[in-house]
């Protein structure tokens, strides 16, 4: 870069402006010259305030002829620093109007406080103890690549342009706390590739446009009570940062994306009682974050997604009295991110909008499931924890938690995954009883997943048929009722819609269909076209048809499923409640018992052997009014017969693996008006629920109707 020659002399600058000739007087002395009352000068302030850029730098230089800097460096406040050089003549640039140290190599420390530029300070690449610029006003401040051994500081001062700092080497802290920075619409703060050895401290600042802070490598980052302000685009980038220390945002006003892509934060990212806006986008961006601490959530007010997405996290997520808010997109995005420690949602923690914990790996939940979001917007399939340590650890509270769920909406069959993690985390934490309802509650819902799917595929097949057999006239009617269905099914489930669509549109023949539903000349050529079709699938037309919608073996499916899933359901549980079966057992016992007594006493109950209803004393006992059966038993080979006892009978007919000889000796008399149409059917439907509630205890221990 060709550069204007730079007054070397004393001379080159006189006459001296008075605010001049006290700086040169006081510039071994290593005090603060102060000019005026010390206050930020005016844009028009006069003589006594006013500093020359290239004196300023002459001085900064060591000054010469005489005269030479203190060994702490040039201290100024309450200067006009204003520009007397002139443009790049190579290229036209104006950045050497100003002060120009670009660079320099200064063994002291510049100060300037309060002091007013006409022109951005230019300190690119200039290597310095300290630059202090506090209370200050810029139009901008250049000082990318500048090396310093000390610290940098623009403590409640004020920028109108573009504050650049990228590739900057700080030797201590960089802190513009109180200051405001503002270049609306653009850049505001660049700090790419920024290193600081202490901290960067913007508390209490206001930026307009975005700050910039991507690649950094800092101790710390302390926005508390900042202000940032660059609506639809990033408010504050620390992308791909490096801490030692962490992140403060606590009490932060964001208004814009704040993103945290790919940061690494050896310590906390505190945004306590923060408030994020950014409707419509993603308020705290911070996916892929790695952290050793928490990250502190506590309170913050969000009006766009926060996003954890892959995050590590080695401590805690708090998110007490949080409120998130994004209707209609996702409130809270944790696909992927695993915590070490805990995850805090309670205290009125809400989230308007859906809360995606897919993949999510947490330590410990500690939750309050009243503060989940509403039905539909939980997300956790492959969700894994450690324990639940808040409220709701109980069954019920568990399956409402878990029941929030609908994968449907997000085009899904249902997830298994989030049940069975549950269950089993119950089950580690000594509630076996807890977590049984919650495997029911599964059983339950991802059986009437199937049998929805059935229904979808069932009515779907039934539009296929009426597609088939519709004439050319008919075929635009079927399809608009099937558009018609499809719109309708969409907005309760896209996944069942989806569904229904492939299904329609499935069959090799319906698609030679549609194809030619816009023939002319009506049905002829459309016929001709599905005969040809059936051929091509080597069957005849009506076998093509059933083929193309095979409505039977659909319908024998759903009601197939549906009545296994009542029986099961009802009687074991769907296997997780074997044991159920066997108060059944005890039921229809009693039920039976109650019923073969009164047969009995009815003398609708006979010996079931051969021989004895062949005997004299059993023929001879048939006259009325006496009942058979009593008479018979008075007789002296009545007495040797077993006797007849209902309970024991009930018992007989109703266990298949036991044989008490009850059922062997006594039979309902089928000669009786009762024992003919109901005592016999009771025990032939004993005999069959008997085997069958056994088979489902058995199948229920070993396990053969669940849905593992």
């Amino acid at each position: 870069m060709t550069r204007t020659r730079q007054p070397r002399k004393l001379e080159d600058f006189r006459p001296l402006f008075p605010a001049e000739e006290k700086v040169l007087q006081e510039l071994d002395t290593g005090h603060v010259t102060v000019l005026g009352d010390g206050t930020l000068p005016p844009p028009d302030a006069g003589p006594d305030r006013r500093l020359r850029a290239r004196f300023v730098r002459w001085c900064a230089l060591g000054a010469g002829d005489g005269w030479r800097v203190h060994e702490t460096g040039l201290r100024v406040q309450g200067a006009l620093i204003v520009s007397d050089g002139q443009a790049d003549p190579a290229t036209g640039s104006k950045e050497t109007a100003g002060l120009d140290l670009e660079g320099c190599k200064l063994e002291h420390d510049l100060g300037f406080l309060a002091c007013r530029f006409e022109d951005a300070p230019l300190l690119r690449s200039a290597r310095l103890a300290g630059l202090f610029l506090n209370r200050s006003a810029l139009p901008g401040l250049w000082i990318e690549g500048l090396s310093t051994t000390g610290g940098v500081y623009l403590r409640d001062g004020n920028v109108e342009g573009w504050t650049r700092l990228l590739g900057a080497r700080i030797g201590g802290d960089l802190d513009f706390s109180g200051a405001t920075l503002r270049n609306v619409g653009d850049k505001a703060l660049s700090g790419d590739g920024l290193i600081a050895a202490g901290g960067v401290y913007l508390r209490g600042v206001t930026i307009d446009g975005e700050a910039r802070l991507p690649a950094a490598q800092v101790g710390e980052v302390d926005c508390e009570d900042a202000v940032f302000r660059n609506k639809g685009g990033k408010a504050l980038n620390c992308n791909r940062i490096t801490t030692t220390r962490g992140i403060v945002l606590r009490g932060a006003i964001v208004v814009g994306e704040a993103s945290f892509f790919g940061a690494r934060i050896r310590g906390t990212l505190d945004c306590e009682n923060a408030i994020l806006r950014n409707e419509g986008g993603n308020a705290l961006s911070a996916d892929s974050l790695s952290t050793t601490g928490d990250v502190v959530l506590s309170g913050v007010t969000s009006e766009g997604s926060v996003r954890l997405l892959g995050a590590r996290i080695g401590g805690d997520v708090v998110c007490a009295r949080v409120t998130l808010q994004n209707k209609g997109g996702k409130a809270l995005s944790g696909d992927g991110f695993s915590i070490a420690g805990a995850f805090f949602w309670r205290e009125g923690a809400s989230a308007d909008g859906a809360m995606d914990l897919t993949a999510a790996e947490i330590g410990v939940l500690d939750d309050d499931p009243a503060c989940w979001p509403g039905a539909s917007d939980l997300l956790l399939d492959r969700c894994r924890y450690g324990a639940f340590t808040g409220k709701g650890i109980d069954g019920e509270a568990r399956i409402r938690w878990l029941g929030l769920q609908d994968p449907s909406k997000y085009g899904k069959d249902f997830w298994p995954q989030p049940w069975e993690h549950c269950a089993k985390v119950l089950r580690e934490m000594g509630h076996p009883e807890d977590a049984r309802l919650v495997l029911i509650d599964k059983e339950r819902r991802q059986r009437a997943d199937r049998r929805r799917r059935l229904e979808v595929r069932l009515e779907a097949a039934r539009v296929r048929l009426r597609l088939a057999r519709a004439s050319a006239r008919e075929v635009r009617s079927v399809i608009s009722t099937f558009g018609e269905r499809f719109k309708s099914m969409a907005k309760e489930s896209g996944r069942d819609a989806d569904l229904f669509e492939a299904s329609v549109r499935r069959a090799p023949a319906i698609r030679d269909f549609l194809q030619a539903r816009d023939l002319p000349n009506g049905a002829a050529p459309l016929t001709a076209h599905r005969e040809e079709a059936a051929r091509r699938l080597g069957l005849a037309p009506d076998h093509a048809l059933a083929a193309a919608a095979p409505i039977p073996g659909l319908w024998l499916a759903l009601n197939a499923a549906r009545f296994w899933d009542a029986v099961t359901g009802a009687t074991i549980a769907y296997g997780r409640r074997p044991l159920r079966a066997a108060w059944w057992l005890l039921g229809l016992w009693l039920f039976g018992a109650f019923w073969f007594w009164g047969a009995y006493e009815m003398g609708s109950m006979k010996p079931a052997n051969a021989l004895v209803l062949r005997s004299a004393e059993w023929v001879g006992c048939a006259e009325p009014p006496q009942r058979q059966t009593a008479c018979y038993l008075e007789t002296d080979q009545g007495k040797s017969y077993p006797e007849f006892n209902a309970l024991i009978y009930a018992a007989d007919v109703l266990v298949p693996v036991v044989e008490i000889e009850q059922q062997a000796h006594w039979t309902p008399d089928e000669d009786k008006r009762w024992g003919a149409w109901f005592f016999r059917p009771l025990m032939y439907a004993k005999i069959i629920l008997g085997w069958a509630l056994s088979l489902l205890a058995v199948a229920g221990f070993s396990g053969l109707v669940k849905s593992d």
